[in-house]
C-alpha cells in the first residue's frame, strides 16, 4: 500500500507556514534528502510530522489518525 504523499504547497497549507520556511529547512537538513519525482519533492506523512514539532505548530488533522 502506498503512504500518501504531498507537494510543497499542500504541507505549507497543512501547517499554516510559508513554503520558504519550509523550503529553508530542507537546506539545512532538517529533514533527509530525498529523491524528486517530477521536479518536486514529496513530503510523506513522517516528514511533515516532524515539520510540524519544528515549527511547533499543531498536527494536521489529516495525520492525526494514521491507521485510516
Amino acid at each position: 500500500m502506498n503512504k500518501p504523499q504531498y507537494k510543497l504547497k499542500a504541507v505549507a497549507e497543512m501547517l499554516d507556514v510559508s513554503r520558504d520556511r519550509i523550503t529553508y529547512t530542507l537546506k539545512n537538513g532538517v529533514l533527509p534528502p530525498r529523491k524528486r519525482r517530477y521536479l518536486h519533492r514529496w513530503y510523506s506523512p513522517e516528514d511533515i510530522l516532524r515539520l510540524a514539532d519544528y515549527f511547533d505548530v499543531p498536527t494536521p488533522k489529516e495525520l492525526q489518525n494514521p491507521d485510516q
